[in-house]
């Protein structure tokens, strides 16, 4: 499964006191038939660098609909077969991340 080129610019960013947003709406994965196909992708990098890890998800469907996977890079690095898959999240991390997400609709 590959994604599109993810270095673009995005198509809107949010400053959070502690967070820098990055949403790319309609990103499209190659891959499986039954595997998601389009959706917006989200990054959340922390401000001051105290969360090593960056909050890299794919949020899918519409409304009361939505559904937050968090993107996995899969494959190995320089291999033609590299690209990323989806993890489950839990019900408090979906709700935390849609949350977040629903401010780029509030902000427009």
């Amino acid at each position: 499964m590959e994604i599109e080129d993810p270095a673009k610019r995005p198509s809107a960013t949010l400053e959070l006191p502690d967070e820098n947003v990055y949403l790319w709406r309609s990103v499209t994965f190659a891959g499986a038939p039954q595997q998601f196909r389009t959706g917006d992708r989200m990054i959340i990098e922390d401000k001051f660098g105290f969360q090593k890890d960056k909050d890299d998800v794919f949020i899918v469907g519409t409304e009361s609909q939505r559904t937050v996977k968090r993107l996995m890079p899969q494959g190995e690095v320089l291999s033609p077969k590299s690209g990323y898959g989806f993890a489950d999240l839990d019900a408090e991390d979906q709700k935390r991340l849609l949350a977040i997400y629903k401010k780029f609709d509030a902000k427009q």
